[in-house]
């Protein structure tokens, strides 16, 4: 791996990803709507992954793409679910034509661990669980998967799909609709309300950073022709569990406000990282508990900044 683009470079994982695989004396270009700051070293483009044109620009003698880019949200996506395939499953299918016009073998692509399987009966996941989406974001996520294993078998790409839990840690955004960790943070530091859908009952399967910028490196080291991994941590909290954790570690109790649940938010979701864990050699390395604590150290020294 030499020449490395990345498709959603100014985004939380994208950042993280630049900055670790800039360690690693790799070539990076890298590709985004807006940059709030453009890192050292990088060849930052500014424009639409999904525009054809643009692709043009950037493909050319790349090693391997990483696809970080989503344009929707879960809840946003079932408002326009037409919008969610027009933009995300159809500007895929741009990205992978540029790739055969390119001849590039490598891609890595980010799916979401925590919506493709829809509404599970057992926990944890594995990856041959059905999968039964409940949102547009997911059904999109699930056909881009299909999409990449059509284009291993017609065209040579080796294809890495990564189902993704819910990433947290230093540098994630807290006001994006994403990240539920970073927003319940950045209201706490601030001591101000935290609104939750629902009871709080819903369990996810939170994972660092790092970690997961771990297992994006790893798989684009990986040369089977299609691939398929949960990533996560492997354990469920609540996000009740997440306000205590959180409490705990600022030292003064929360307000919280509850909202009506959503119809989007699936109930459960953990992970089975065994498949991973026993082909990549990948697992996470980073606690819960100390994970939290570098999320609020960080941002509260990003306040003493300020």
């Amino acid at each position: 791996m030499k020449k490395v683009l990345i498709l959603g470079g100014a985004g939380f994982i994208g950042g993280a990803l630049i900055n670790q695989l800039k360690k690693n004396s790799v070539e990076i270009t890298a590709v985004d709507r807006a940059w709030n700051d453009e890192p050292n070293g990088v060849n930052c483009i500014v424009g639409d992954v999904f525009d054809k044109d643009c692709l043009n620009q950037v493909m050319a003698k790349q090693d391997v793409v990483y696809h970080l880019v989503s344009t929707t949200l879960p809840a946003s996506s079932n408002k326009s679910p037409l919008h969610d395939c027009e933009s995300n499953v159809a500007g895929t299918l741009r990205i992978l034509d540029a790739m055969v016009e390119n001849d590039i073998r490598k891609i890595v692509f980010l799916s979401s661990g925590g919506t493709v399987y829809g509404i599970t009966s057992t926990s944890p996941i594995n990856e041959s669980f059905p999968t039964f989406p409940i949102s547009a974001y997911g059904i999109g996520k699930l056909a881009i998967e299909k999409y990449l294993y059509l284009y291993s078998r017609l065209h040579g790409i080796s294809a890495t799909v990564l189902r993704l839990s819910n990433p947290f840690g230093p540098g994630q955004a807290p006001d994006r609709g994403q990240g539920v960790i970073a927003t319940f943070v950045k209201r706490a530091l601030q001591k101000e309300p935290i609104e939750i859908w629902g009871d709080g009952s819903v369990i996810r399967d939170f994972v660092y950073i790092d970690d997961v910028i771990a297992s994006l490196i790893l798989s684009a080291n990986s040369s089977e022709a299609f691939s398929l991994f949960n990533v996560g941590m492997g354990e469920g909290r609540s996000i009740l569990d997440i306000l205590d954790a959180i409490e705990k570690e600022v030292g003064c109790e929360l307000t919280v406000i509850f909202k009506k649940a959503r119809l989007c938010d699936v109930p459960e979701v953990v992970l089975d990282i065994s498949k991973i864990n026993a082909e990549l050699n990948w697992y996470p390395r980073t606690s819960f508990e100390e994970g939290i604590k570098k999320t609020i150290s960080d941002m509260r020294s990003l306040r003493t900044e300020a």
